[in-house]
């Protein structure tokens, strides 16, 4: 086999992993992560709250359940901006916990609780590409088929989106199912 055949065999295989890794949309998620059980194996669509802008998020399972990928993407606004999170369970300090990269170079990092109507997110510190730093917070309240998002800082509400469950399949580009 010819180097050139052999790359494009490894290629090749190299994508079926990735999208097997990235398909397992089951629910069987790690016990400590069963609150997103709701969220997962869904995308979720929604508008920002008096803008033209418009918001999707991707949830799916990872490696076997043990965290989750949130995609998203928002559309409408001035120029490119998407994001991924990965939640994991912190079993030192009992909770879930996120890293978020941002298309623009950004990384977020926080935790988040459940409460009685969805989640809490309490002081996520987000740092920019050019070293500008933000402390938000936000609430998420949470229904079979809706989700409402409301972020704060300083107090003061910076956004607010309404999202509807939407099929993976609507989404291949963020739920990696292309």
């Amino acid at each position: 086999m010819t180097v050139f055949l052999k790359l494009i065999a490894t290629s090749a295989l190299a994508i079926v992993s990735i999208q097997a890794w990235a398909n397992d949309s089951s629910k069987n998620l790690a016990k400590p992560l069963a609150p997103l059980d709701l969220l997962s194996g869904s995308c979720w669509h929604g508008q920002f709250a008096g803008q033209e802008k418009t918001d999707t998020h991707c949830f799916i399972p990872i490696y076997g359940g043990a965290h989750i990928l949130d995609r998203h993407r928002v559309d409408g606004g001035e120029g490119e901006y998407a994001g991924s999170s990965v939640y994991s369970w912190n079993p030192k300090e009992k909770r879930i916990e996120y890293v978020y990269f941002d298309s623009h170079g950004g990384v977020s990092r926080g935790w988040m609780k459940k409460t009685e109507t969805g989640f809490s997110f309490p002081d996520e510190t987000y740092l920019a590409a050019n070293g500008m730093e933000r402390i938000i917070s936000s609430r998420w309240l949470v229904s079979v088929d809706k989700w409402v998002q409301t972020a704060r800082e300083n107090g003061r509400i910076v956004w607010q989106v309404t999202y509807e469950r939407k099929p993976l399949s609507d989404y291949p580009e963020l739920s990696m199912q292309e």
